[in-house]
């Protein structure tokens, strides 16, 4: 997955639409992955950026990687 700096969910069951919209990278998304709760989203980026999204609260966690 490439996409931008945004990371979106969506309810793709129900409504089909835009749910939430996450802004945490200054680089593109590279790759994102669920938790198997389905709770947290886990992201990285171009930016040398990993990010723990919990999508209920939005808060986020943030881990700056060494190049």
């Amino acid at each position: 997955m490439l996409c931008a700096r945004l990371r979106q969910v969506w309810d793709g069951v129900e409504s089909g639409r835009c749910l939430r919209v996450f802004a945490c990278h200054s680089g593109a998304v590279r790759d994102a992955r669920w938790s198997a709760c389905g709770r947290h989203l886990l992201s990285g980026s171009f930016d040398n950026k990993a990010a723990i999204t919990d999508v209920e609260t939005g808060e986020e966690h943030h881990l700056h990687l060494e190049e």
